[in-house]
């Protein structure tokens, strides 16, 4: 991954967080990215929110095609009036367990450091987590205050896009299969697509032959023919058209 696609994964994992009772830690509307310091009117209006900022980078000049890039997530939560800061930073009491209001901004936090260890599963992609802090609270109107946390993390990244392609690829008695796990748990994946070329080699490119599977699933029925190879590539779309973007390299295990 690059640094716009990672920031887009830290977004979509949060997106994707939820509590015991399978609600939502963030609204996807409470997620959203800053380039500078945000001010008070562009936080978002609903808590927990989380902005998550692309700040400077550098060059890897022993690896060239890689960066380092720094990221800082702020979380903001809202909770009842508290003297001491106990409640603000473990939680208070909770009535519903499907409501946000009134969790700890520790609570909130380790949903966020929990999204951040699931980066990796992704290749090009190592992270070092490099500081976490916590602000005091401030009183809100309604009794309530509002506590910010801040996580900022370090990242080596591509400096090129990056597509998950599938992996090993086999058939038996007209089941094809793959491994496709990593292609799936991208916030821009679409669907996988088989297809079918006369000849020995490879298809280059998703509309290189005939596409006799597309889905999300990583297996298909399809009676192979003598004489053909096949290809499977994952298809991408960031912007969540219909119809893909971008797909995965030709890669060994990719074809058969």
């Amino acid at each position: 991954m690059n640094s716009v696609q990672l920031i887009n994964q830290i977004k979509y994992l949060l997106e994707s967080l939820k509590w015991d009772s399978n609600e939502n830690v963030f609204l996807s509307e409470s997620i959203r990215f800053f380039a500078d310091t945000p001010t008070e009117e562009q936080l978002p209006s609903a808590f927990p929110w989380a902005l998550i900022g692309l700040l400077d980078s550098h060059a890897d000049e022993a690896n060239p095609g890689f960066v380092t890039q720094n990221i800082k997530i702020y979380t903001g939560t809202n909770v009842l009036v508290d003297p001491l800061g106990w409640q603000a930073l473990v939680g208070g009491p909770i009535t519903n367990a499907k409501q946000n209001i009134n969790r700890g901004v520790l609570e909130i936090v380790n949903q966020v450091l929990q999204a951040l260890n699931d980066l990796t599963y992704f290749n090009g992609v190592s992270m070092q987590l490099t500081f976490v802090g916590l602000n005091p609270p401030v009183a809100l109107a309604n009794h309530l205050n509002i506590v910010v946390a801040e996580v900022s993390l370090t990242a080596h990244v591509l400096l090129d896009l990056y597509f998950e392609y599938p992996r090993f690829l086999k058939e038996s008695n007209g089941v094809w299969s793959w491994k496709g796990e990593y292609c799936k748990k991208r916030y821009d994946f679409l669907k996988f697509r088989l297809v079918e070329k006369a000849g020995s080699d490879p298809s280059s490119d998703p509309e290189d032959g005939t596409s006799v599977y597309e889905g999300e699933d990583e297996t298909c029925n399809v009676t192979p023919k003598t004489g053909y190879t096949y290809t499977v590539f994952a298809l991408y779309s960031p912007r969540k058209h219909s119809t893909y973007e971008y797909y995965s390299n030709v890669e060994f295990g990719t074809y058969k």
